[in-house]
């Protein structure tokens, strides 16, 4: 009996673990790594209209603008949240009337994502006094609560779409090293940083661009015209849609990723939007 009784009562627990899994969301506790941006609000002739970008990483996404009269917000627009699924972003907009005159307010954008879970934009502010609103006021740089980190990597030359190249000069230049990982080798700049490809960037085909906001996260590895690009690996280069010369290996252009910590590490490696991104690798044997 005692020993039935123990397999009753160990029964009871592994359900009990079961029921509270099922019930713990998707996206609960996950790393947002495309959180939500805001831009300047635009005034209009009924009130203001606030603009952001959502970025739709995984699954289903909606979001919704938050404002107020201090960063507690207490007004949420649309309601219920709107969709934002599809585009790796989105450029979202929300007109709001009846504010007071005379004053600042405070707004944010909110995006929930079915894989990542919710995150915020920075606060930003405007104002309705009759001396300033009809200027846009840029975003300040306060985060909201919840809004992940800032990157402890400082942006590089030639990051976020910057038309200054990550690597300068001319003639042969050393722009990638392997790096030994958990039994791997990986493929990174000299300081570290892991390079990444994505899967549906083939023949010459963009799909991370300045203009889909994706370039503020996954930098684009470049070099000055003239540059040869060297490493432990055969590398290429490629002329991107803004005009900078990517490094390719394989044929497909390397990337870094904002989210990584420290050398050799690769939290982007198996992240999807359009496409797979991956670490590029250096063949254990021989040159790629």
């Amino acid at each position: 009996m005692g020993s039935l009784g123990i397999n009753r009562r160990a029964a009871l627990v592994v359900g009990a673990v079961l029921v509270m899994l099922a019930i713990v969301p998707a996206g609960a506790g996950a790393t947002v790594f495309y959180p939500p941006t805001v831009s300047p609000a635009v005034k209009t002739a009924e009130g203001f209209e606030l603009k952001g970008t959502v970025y739709d990483y995984v699954g289903t996404t909606t979001y919704h603008f938050e404002y107020g009269t201090s960063t507690a917000y207490g007004t949420s627009v649309p309601a219920p949240d709107a969709d934002a699924s599809g585009p790796l972003a989105t450029s979202v907009s929300q007109s709001v009337t009846g504010l007071m005159p005379d004053t600042t307010y405070h707004y944010r954008l909110v995006s929930t994502n079915s894989g990542e879970g919710t995150a915020m934009s920075a606060d930003a502010t405007f104002s309705t006094a009759t001396s300033t609103s009809t200027s846009t006021p840029t975003p300040t740089p306060t985060p909201g609560p919840g809004t992940p980190p800032s990157y402890p990597y400082p942006t590089q030359p030639g990051e976020s779409g910057s038309s200054t190249p990550t690597v300068g000069g001319s003639g042969p230049k050393p722009v990638a090293k392997a790096l030994a990982s958990e039994g791997r080798m990986l493929l990174t700049t000299p300081k570290g940083r892991t390079l990444y490809s994505l899967s549906a960037e083939r023949h010459g085909k963009f799909i991370c661009t300045e203009t889909s906001g994706c370039t503020s996260i996954w930098h684009p590895l470049t070099v000055a015209a003239g540059v040869v690009p060297k490493g432990p690996v055969k590398l290429g280069t490629i002329h991107r849609p803004e005009g900078q010369i990517q490094v390719t290996y394989r044929g497909l252009p390397l990337y870094t990723f904002a989210s990584d910590k420290r050398p050799g590490q690769d939290k982007g490696e198996g992240l999807k939007d359009v496409g797979t991104w991956h670490a590029a690798l250096v063949p254990s044997k021989g040159r790629g």
